[in-house]
């Protein structure tokens, strides 16, 4: 951490993490992604990496929520890499495509993975239950994964959640991925 001068010249303390920069003039998404991130009845959160990488999570949610506002921010149990149940991150709500001129919101779960961010979120379509995912579509598996270019060339330290999103917005809006079920075949 870089150091701050003090009045002695002997004594120099860390400035304070990035992620504790706003406390005391936090806005309404700074709370609720720090109420995300509390402890509570699910346990510790279950990121490796101590405060640099709760810091690089609590950024990236903040940063999608500017973004995409109608994307909220909870916890919630995860199976882990090894086997374990964790309690880790994730974004839900609606992301918009354009398709012809027409705005369509589809429904996603963005999960910050215990190996964020030196990996990509995990992003699924969660379709509605009179929707379907389109079959062989060219970035979401029959799933829901979401895996755009950006995914595959995601770079620890300059990528981010927020250009992931728009990325996945824009393959969705020229090749959408979710149809409606017709009436009386659901």
């Amino acid at each position: 951490l870089p150091a701050v001068a003090v009045a002695s010249p002997f004594l120099r303390l860390p400035s304070p993490p990035p992620c504790l920069a706003t406390v005391g003039a936090m806005g309404e998404i700074e709370r609720a992604v720090d109420a995300a991130m509390a402890y509570g009845p699910g346990g510790l959160l279950s990121y490796p990496g101590g405060p640099t990488q709760r810091g690089a999570v609590r950024k990236a949610l903040i940063d999608a929520r500017r973004e995409f506002g109608s994307l909220v921010c909870l916890s919630a149990p995860a199976l882990l890499r090894s086997g374990a149940v964790g309690k880790l991150l994730k974004l839900e709500g609606t992301v918009p495509m354009w398709h012809r001129g027409v705005k369509y919101n589809l429904p996603v779960a963005i999960w910050l993975t215990e190996g964020f961010p030196a990996e990509p979120p995990a992003c699924f379509l969660v379709p509605s239950p009179s929707m379907l995912i389109k079959p062989g579509h060219s970035v979401v598996d029959s799933m829901g994964l979401c895996v755009t270019p950006y995914v595959l060339e995601w770079t620890a330290g300059a990528s981010d959640v927020s250009a992931m999103v728009q990325s996945m917005c824009i393959a969705f809006g020229s090749d959408p991925p979710l149809y409606t079920v017709p009436p009386g075949r659901a």
